[in-house]
């Protein structure tokens, strides 16, 4: 199998806290790496040589609290249609990867649009995006963080609107149902919320316990 030899990296490879200055890595045909180290004497053959002088090299990075669907230029948290949540998702996941972001857990979607691009992703339908680990819709109450309209005409709403244990147990089994990963409670207020403050409590100890228990 055809081997790629990169050469003149600076490897942080997260066991040590120095850069490894002058290493190399030996990368086989199926991209896994074979073997690395630093200075040429001990360089092996390869099919092919890349020179990353000034470069550095390092394990992906993973977020583990994002919404794809967010934009920092822009404020605006409602109305948005699924196309547009798809749309800005889609483009966010690429800006990660070019980052080193190889990983990220997505911690509320709105439309669930979070389970739908993973589903695609592991057919195959959707490359060079970071692993998505999905959540879909958030777990909140009425007027308290999430609860905000999406949608061209507020038909759907970001979070799950649930207001009693069983209402929290069917919402989380039908974000399971489209492939959720993980489940994102508003158990609290939050920064971005219009209705409430951070510091106020929200959802109930009992709605928590089968959020808890169905995950």
């Amino acid at each position: 199998m055809p081997k790629t030899l990169y050469t003149e990296m600076n490897l942080c490879d997260g066991n040590e806290v120095v850069n490894k200055t002058d290493s190399w890595m030996l990368v086989g045909d199926d991209g896994r790496i074979e073997s690395i180290g630093t200075g040429a004497d001990a360089m092996p053959a390869a099919d092919a040589t890349v020179d990353l002088t000034g470069k550095y090299v390092m394990p992906g990075l993973i977020n583990c609290h994002v919404h794809t669907m967010g934009d920092a230029l822009d404020p605006r948290l409602t109305m948005f249609s699924e196309t547009e949540v798809a749309y800005r998702s889609i483009k966010n996941l690429h800006r990660a990867i070019s980052c080193g972001i190889t990983t990220l857990r997505e911690c509320a979607s709105a439309f669930s649009v979070d389970c739908k691009l993973a589903s695609l992703q592991r057919k195959g339908e959707l490359a060079d995006v970071p692993t998505i680990v999905p959540s879909g819709r958030p777990m909140s109450i009425i007027g308290g963080h999430g609860d905000m309209l999406e949608g061209l005409e507020g038909e759907s709403n970001l979070g799950h609107l649930v207001s009693s244990p069983d209402e929290m147990r069917k919402a989380v089994r039908e974000e399971f149902k489209l492939g959720a990963k993980n489940i994102k409670l508003m158990s609290t207020g939050g920064v971005m919320s219009p209705n409430d403050r951070v510091d106020d409590t929200e959802l109930t100890v009992e709605e928590m316990k089968v959020a808890v228990e169905e995950a």
